[in-house]
């Protein structure tokens, strides 16, 4: 059982959503990789600029692994915070939080997060001259896509990216359309998908002035909204086990996947354990289950583990399957692979102020950088 010393102090943050002339790689002169991670330095003679400011609607179009066709649309623009500070949440485990804090304690804030952030977090995150993807939140009301879906704007870029996700933008630019989409977005109280760390950073008070404004994109929680993946988890043991791989499958009921096709079929029912460089899946049923179906597989997996442990690295569940098991020798290590929580569980979680560990989510498709850079090239 973990305990915690947890500090929260809350001030009230608001947010503005303004209109900015963005600068981007142009598809037809630059090539995929650089819009995809673009160089610190701008490439100029691949640089298109806006020569008027607007808001830019977003939109991405996939096939899944299932053959179905998915469409997500969202807004883009400058996000401003205008309050004196965020949620600042400190625990004694910079991984994990409790289940749930005191709602009492919680006054409303318009920009909600919805899992912990890792001990990475630092406050030089901003500034930073490195193209970063926009600050990506949710909308949980049809307010955004209602505007989206009547807005005609100017398509200024197209581009298939290098895993086949074709990106679309428009630039609108109608005061009337730029001032109910700045209106609506005010009123909203808005999830962070992506980009806690930085909002973090941003709405610190020691934070530089300038790095109160972010891009973001909005885009809606449901429907055509975006997809939801889940983060491998890596733990070692606090102290050398000889026999951990055996308490684990005894603790668990581990069995051993025939070949990594299989796992991944397992993987969309029960969460998978790779021990060096076996898969396993686990047969059991977590002891700490029931009252909230809302607990993740990483919650009771750690509250299982039948020994002390200590969280490691995080990577993307594609990432899981792909790797080489690592090379073990003083330290061994484990990792989880936990299913994939639905979007309704993180707007529940986050407007209930519980949030989920660090790394819980992952979601996608994402802005590509080099499309969107930024205000100005300096």
């Amino acid at each position: 059982m973990h305990i915690f010393a947890l500090r929260a102090t809350i001030h009230r943050k608001m947010h503005s959503l303004l209109p900015f002339a963005s600068y981007r790689y142009d598809p037809f002169e630059a090539s995929t990789s650089t819009i995809e991670k673009p160089p610190i330095e701008p490439l100029l003679d691949q640089i298109t600029l806006d020569d008027e400011a607007g808001l830019y609607i977003y939109q991405t179009v996939q096939t899944t692994q299932t053959g179905e066709h998915k469409r997500m649309r969202g807004v883009v623009g400058i996000l401003e915070l205008t309050g004196s500070g965020a949620a600042s949440l400190e625990s004694s485990q910079s991984q994990t939080l409790p289940n749930s804090l005191p709602a009492e304690g919680w006054p409303e804030v318009t920009l909600l997060p919805h899992e912990n952030t890792t001990s990475a977090y630092r406050s030089d995150r901003i500034p930073s001259k490195r193209p970063k993807n926009p600050v990506w939140l949710l909308d949980k009301t049809q307010a955004i896509s209602q505007l989206i879906s009547i807005s005609e704007g100017d398509l200024v870029s197209r581009v298939t990216d290098s895993t086949g996700v074709h990106h679309r933008i428009w630039l609108l630019r109608q005061p009337a359309l730029l001032r109910e989409f700045q209106e609506t977005a005010r009123s909203l109280t808005l999830i962070v998908a992506d980009g806690h760390h930085r909002l973090r950073a941003a709405s610190s008070p020691d934070a530089p002035a300038g790095s109160r404004r972010l891009m973001c994109m909005i885009t809606p929680s449901f429907e055509e909204g975006p997809t939801l993946a889940t983060w491998a988890r890596s733990y070692r043991p606090s102290e050398p086990r000889p026999d951990f791989e055996a308490e684990l499958r005894s603790r668990f009921g581990l069995t051993l996947a025939a070949d990594t096709n299989e796992a991944r079929t397992l993987s969309a029912d029960r969460p998978l354990i790779r021990i060096g460089k076996n898969l396993y899946v686990s047969n059991s049923i977590f002891s700490k289950i029931a009252s909230d179906p809302e607990l993740t597989d990483a919650e009771l997996f750690e509250s299982e583990i039948p020994f002390p442990f200590e969280p490691t690295r995080f990577h993307s569940d594609e990432d899981f399957f792909g790797l080489n098991a690592p090379n073990h020798t003083k330290d061994e290590t484990f990792e989880l692979l936990p299913r994939p929580i639905g979007i309704e569980t993180v707007i529940s979680r986050s407007i209930s102020r519980r949030l989920l560990p660090a790394k819980t989510t992952r979601f996608y498709p994402k802005a590509l950088p080099g499309l969107l850079l930024g205000e100005d090239i300096n």
